[in-house]
């Protein structure tokens, strides 16, 4: 399970995509790693599943 402060770098990294006007933007692949396992973690906070769930929008598809 994820401390406190790794969700919080979650979502302070999505915050600061949300205000960005540019779509050049992404989720670095830590972030993207951190946020995958927020997801499967069943004991996870809904709003933590929202924060992981969004910056994982904004990571570029695997080839």
């Amino acid at each position: 399970m994820y401390d406190e402060s790794q969700l919080l770098s979650i979502r302070k990294e999505v915050s600061e995509m949300a205000g960005k006007k540019g779509n050049s933007e992404v989720t670095s692949k830590k972030a993207a790693s951190a946020a995958s396992k927020v997801l499967r973690n069943p004991s996870s906070s809904k709003a933590a599943k929202t924060a992981a769930a969004s910056a994982l929008t904004q990571r570029p598809n695997k080839k």
